[in-house]
């Protein structure tokens, strides 16, 4: 569906950013767990662990998400990352993100080739290489056998043992590099303290892997869905993808999608967007550093 606007694109603008309230849940929620959340929204920011608490607590919906004190709420959310029904990893943009173990093992390989590569001149400065990395990869997967959840402190010992340097802004880049390459995740947490766990255990890939053109243009689908009204640049920027990719995977999902010209771009949708009331366009939400909204 298309349509086009008429008139003062500013006069335009609100709609489009109210829109995105609603597409975002954060005017209109209509997820009852922080899972189903997740998969809508595709990646949530999590860069701040408390901060992506506050954005999935904000955006829950249903009476009894309404009617929860917020360290109710925020028992929900832990609940979820403990049994990981969602994941805390590096994704999109080597950002740490939210995602569930359902779409993790399809989303990093869009994205590991091309954020490897920007990495290379750090790498290099690090004295990171594919045999240090190996050796890394090796270190993490036994020190995390049998299940076992591990503390970024405990991993840099075990990696210091089998002979990896873990000094500087080795360790971050070494735990990175595993997760990217779907290696380790998040595991439960210990306490306040954060661990990590194999990614195999904990977002098992089921099926066949998906065709790369056909994991763009879910990630395209879901990713408009959730943010829309948006641009494809907007996609291309959020992803990390090649523009050319992103327009490729946004054309792919077109024909479901809704779309309109504002100030000679065009901006897409859900083909379906929530109506929002008037009390909820004035209701002023207090939003979390990092929030996908901003």
């Amino acid at each position: 569906m298309s349509r086009g606007s008429h008139g003062d694109p500013a006069g335009v603008a609100p709609s489009i950013a109210a829109r995105r309230l609603a597409a975002q849940q954060i005017a209109h929620p209509r997820f009852t767990t922080p899972g189903e959340l997740v998969a809508h929204l595709g990646a949530v920011q999590a860069q701040e662990p408390l901060a992506a608490k506050w954005a999935v607590g904000l955006r829950l919906g249903g009476r009894e998400a309404r009617e929860a004190t917020h360290a109710a709420r925020e028992a929900t959310i832990d609940r979820a990352l403990a049994d990981g029904s969602i994941i805390r990893t590096h994704v999109f943009r080597w950002t740490w993100q939210l995602v569930t173990p359902a779409d993790l093992p399809w989303m990093l390989p869009l994205v590991t080739a091309r954020l490897m590569a920007r990495a290379a001149r750090r790498h290099r400065e690090l004295a990171l290489d594919a045999a240090q990395f190996r050796r890394a990869h090796a270190a993490l997967a036994r020190a995390l056998r049998d299940g076992e959840h591990r503390t970024r402190a405990e991993l840099g010992a075990a990696l210091r043992a089998a002979g990896v340097a873990t000094e500087g802004a080795r360790l971050s880049h070494l735990l990175g590099h595993a997760e990217l390459h779907g290696v380790i995740c998040s595991g439960a947490p210990r306490g306040k303290q954060a661990t990590y766990a194999l990614l195999a255990g904990r977002a098992p890939r089921r099926g066949a892997p998906r065709a790369r053109d056909e994991a763009v243009a879910a990630l395209a689908l879901r990713y408009f869905e959730s943010r829309g009204p948006a641009t494809a640049a907007d996609f291309a920027w959020w992803s990390g993808l090649a523009p050319a990719e992103a327009r490729a995977g946004l054309a792919d999902v077109q024909s479901r999608l809704a779309a309109e010209t504002v100030g000679g771009a065009v901006y897409w949708a859900g083909a379906r967007t929530a109506r929002i009331s008037d009390a909820a366009l004035a209701r002023a939400t207090l939003l979390p550093a990092f929030d996908e909204y901003l």
